[in-house]
């Protein structure tokens, strides 16, 4: 991080990429959520190579949609549910 100081609002810019990436593992999952964060974050730092990066947090957000509507309940659904 290049940021000089931490001021409230620091972790604004994350706080979508985090959203996306537990709603991608599946809610209430631990192992989930890292699992989303994995593929978020290779998802991301990839997509710089065919487009610029100014256009991270959009690739997060069309991948948290496309999984919304392909698969809802996230990665690891919860017990008993399929």
């Amino acid at each position: 991080m290049n940021i000089v100081s931490f001021q409230t609002t620091s972790g604004d810019a994350l706080l979508f990429v985090i959203f996306a990436a537990v709603i991608l593992g599946g809610i209430g999952h631990t192992y989930g959520a890292m699992l989303g964060a994995l593929i978020i974050g290779l998802v991301t730092e990839v997509s710089t190579v065919f487009i610029s990066s100014a256009y991270k947090q959009d690739i997060a957000f069309l991948v948290l949609v496309i999984m919304l509507l392909v698969r809802p309940q996230g990665l690891i659904p919860a017990k008993g549910k399929a």
